[in-house]
This record gives structure tokens, C-alpha cells and sequence, in this order.
């Protein structure tokens, strides 16, 4: 006896008792595919903050302090220098040309760069010694809140990223309704 299924995958003649060994082979084929994959993906986000975090940019360094993760900090760039507690944290060289000695020296968890300023060389560089990396994407303000949420999600911060995100857009909003109001030029020098 066989069966035909036209709605199936399976719409070749088989015995019956080995198309349902085949459907389900097939279908256990698939979750244990579906299953590594999701085991082989590279963690973006940590359980507890990272210990130790490298910030290539003066944006990235005023997002991490306001996210509560200043203790975190083990280097930034000779161009972070706000809030006033970032002047204290080791340099580890400019934006553009970072001292890829200074940041493996750091031992860093994680080094968060941002797709302007930072060459793709050196992230390739840090991830080539095993060095865990973010890449900062969100290059306008109205990108900000959900860039401030995926490095918040990412550091393990979610909840302290979203109250951010949420008064970063409301100050977002704020100055579009400022700007929408002053005439043009008007009080600008």
C-alpha cells in the first residue's frame, strides 16, 4: 500500500509506515537544525553586565556612564571626556586609529564601537584575537532610543536602557516641537 500526499513535502510514493518514518525524520531533522543554529549564534547579551568595557567613542561613553556602567569602564578614547568621570578612565588613543595594544591590554569583556569613527579593520582585528565587540549602528537622532535599547539589551541593562530610550525620544520630541515653533532664525546665532 502506499500513500500520496499532494500537500506534503513529501509528495513521493512510500510505503505507509515509512512516509511517517520519513515525515518524522524529516521533522527531527529540522528542530535539531533549528537548535544548533540558535546554540552556534554568537551571544550579543550578557546575563550581568560585563565586567570590563572598552568604549571607542565619546557617544558610546556618555551612553555607558548613563546606562550606570562607569565602573565598568576600562578605556576610552583621548576624545571622551564627558562626563567629568570619563577624563579619569585610561586612554587607549583616538577614535580612528585606537592602540590595539592599549585595548588588548585592558583585557576587555567586550569593546563597543560605532559605525562612524571606527574602521572595520580594527573591529575585524579585535574579534581575530577572540575579543567579544558591539557595533553602535544608530547614526541620527531618530535612531538613538532604539540604538540606546540594543546596547542596553546587549550589556545586560535593559531595563536602565529603556527608561533611557524612553527620555532620550521625549527630548527627541521635545526639541522638534521647540524647532517646529521658533521661526526660522529666529533666536539662533
Amino acid at each position: 500500500m502506499t500513500i500520496r500526499t499532494g500537500n506534503s513535502i513529501f509528495a513521493h510514493s512510500l510505503p505507509a509506515g515509512r512516509q511517517v518514518a520519513s515525515e518524522r525524520c524529516c521533522v527531527l531533522f529540522l528542530f535539531t537544525f533549528f537548535l544548533l543554529s540558535l546554540a552556534l549564534l554568537p551571544s550579543v547579551s550578557y546575563a550581568a553586565p560585563p565586567k570590563r568595557i572598552i568604549s571607542l567613542a565619546p557617544n558610546i561613553t556618555e551612553i555607558l556612564f548613563a546606562l550606570g556602567l562607569g565602573d565598568s569602564i576600562a578605556g576610552v578614547t583621548s576624545f571622551c571626556d564627558y562626563p567629568e568621570e570619563a577624563k579619569q578612565k585610561p586612554k587607549i588613543g583616538g577614535m580612528s586609529n585606537p592602540s590595539l595594544e592599549a585595548v588588548v591590554s585592558a583585557k576587555p569583556d567586550v569593546v563597543v564601537l560605532t559605525t562612524d569613527g571606527n574602521t572595520k579593520e580594527f573591529e575585524e582585528r579585535l574579534r581575530s584575537l577572540k575579543i567579544k565587540t558591539l557595533v553602535f549602528t544608530a547614526r541620527r537622532l531618530s535612531e538613538l532610543p532604539v540604538g540606546i535599547r540594543e546596547l542596553g539589551t546587549a550589556l545586560g541593562v535593559r531595563e536602565k536602557a529603556e527608561e533611557l530610550a524612553k527620555e532620550t525620544a521625549a527630548a527627541i520630541d521635545r526639541f522638534r516641537m521647540q524647532d517646529a515653533v521658533t521661526p526660522s532664525g529666529a533666536g539662533r546665532s
